[in-house]
């Protein structure tokens, strides 16, 4: 009877170890590690840094995307994740992207700010991902026949182009002058992105207006009096800078207490139409930038852009950025071709993008979605760009308005301004 009972007590040991070391093909509490979504999961991997000189923008991006996140919840009847990766430099967007796929089991990316989206984008395609970009707007991928790379963005070559066009229609419309007659200085930096001041130039010449200065300075410049005095010499009408955010608080400060002031400063964006820009006071009065369409435009012309903002302010204490707005109406487009899909594959997923056949003032950011098969870009995604200008609001404050196109403007445009031009 001792044998007996031993021995049945032994193989019930022996079962109960074997059945919670999970044998048997009996469940488990352990949990799957963060990401992997143990196959419920439908994850969404974005990589954009959160941390470093960029790490500000990154952040406001990663609020509007998780809004989106709450808002959708499912994908395909499934548990939605966005997995968020710290990319700050080149190589750790790489290696993030390797980690999230190999690791984590991330297949599909939505493209997000930052200045490594080449990288990232490139690592995707070299390990089998699939990729739909939101924000940035390099077009490297474009032209490597990448059918599981989708752009639904405006190009640098688009933005820029258009900026040309803008610059020709100021001056004939408000300063009266034919593009041969206009005088026009460009003025950039040689780290940035995406050689913007030699697109818009090349444009300009190609419709009749040569440039009277076109400078291009080192990064490390920190005196901007010769340039300035070369603006000023040359008469230019209208003014391009395309500057990051230290050296286009400092050109204006520079322009300011030289007393040069020419009748449109008309900038390429980036630092001249984020909210630090306020910061310098008066010297950023007047001063116009192109953009993507922003939070500030009228919030009736677009479906989605009022309760978007609110939702961000009540999450962060303030209002969302130009990037942000992009990414989240981006995002909340993709979630819309995965459910039109049916299905998590890739093929599916590619053909209910090309069905996407979304109106202008339809999605939060305004543009429509309709994409070319021949090249997987929207060819929607840019109209319009739109032009900001900074007001005083009355209380010390300065304030982003768009004053063009008039159906998204809350502003009316001032040129020239400044006083000494009234």
């Amino acid at each position: 009877m001792k044998k007996k009972l031993f021995v049945a007590l032994l193989c019930i040991s022996l079962i109960l170890s074997f059945s919670a070391c999970g044998g048997g093909g009996g469940s488990t509490d352990a949990q799957p590690e963060e990401g992997t979504g143990s196959g419920d999961e439908f994850l969404i991997g974005i990589i954009q840094p959160l941390t470093g000189s960029n790490g500000y923008v990154g952040t406001e991006v990663k609020a509007a995307q998780e809004i989106a996140q709450d808002e959708q919840k499912t994908l395909l009847g499934r548990p939605l994740k966005l997995v968020f990766a710290d990319a700050p430099d080149d190589t750790t967007a790489t290696s993030e992207v390797e980690r999230l796929m190999s690791v984590q089991g991330v297949k599909y990316f939505v493209g997000a700010y930052g200045f490594s989206s080449i990288p990232i984008q490139a690592a995707v395609m070299k390990n089998d991902g699939f990729m739909f970009e939101t924000v940035t707007w390099e077009t490297d991928l474009l032209k490597g026949g990448y059918e599981n790379y989708f752009m639904n963005m405006v190009t640098a070559e688009g933005f820029a182009n258009a900026h040309a066009d803008y610059v020709l229609q100021l001056g004939k419309e408000y300063l009266g002058k034919d593009p041969a007659d206009l005088r026009v200085g460009i003025v950039g930096n040689t780290g940035f992105p995406s050689a913007m001041p030699s697109i818009v130039k090349a444009r300009l010449e190609e419709l009749g207006c040569a440039p009277v200065v076109y400078e291009i300075y080192d990064e490390n410049l920190s005196d901007f009096t010769p340039i300035i005095t070369k603006l000023k010499a040359a008469g230019c009408d209208i003014v391009i800078p395309s500057q990051f955010p230290p050296d286009a608080d400092k050109f204006r400060k520079a322009c300011k207490s030289l007393g040069y002031e020419p009748p449109v400063i008309f900038a390429t964006g980036v630092a001249y139409d984020q909210p630090d820009f306020a910061q310098i006071g008066e010297a950023a009065e007047g001063c116009m930038s192109l953009c993507y369409t922003t939070p500030s435009m009228r919030e009736d012309s677009s479906k989605g852009l009022k309760e978007f903002k609110e939702a961000f302010y009540e999450k962060t204490g303030h209002y969302p950025l130009t990037h942000a707005l992009i990414a989240y109406s981006g995002l909340k487009t993709f979630f819309q071709a995965v459910e039109n899909a049916g299905a998590d594959d890739y093929e599916s997923i590619r053909q209910a993008i090309y069905g996407l056949d979304i109106a202008p003032g339809d999605t939060p950011a305004y543009w429509g979605v309709k994409f070319n098969p021949e090249n997987n870009l929207n060819e929607r995604a840019g109209d319009p760009l739109v032009i900001g200008q900074w007001f005083e609001d009355g209380n010390g404050s300065y304030e982003f308005r768009v004053v063009y196109p008039k159906e998204l403007a809350t502003a009316e445009m001032v040129i020239p301004f400044g006083s000494q031009n009234q």
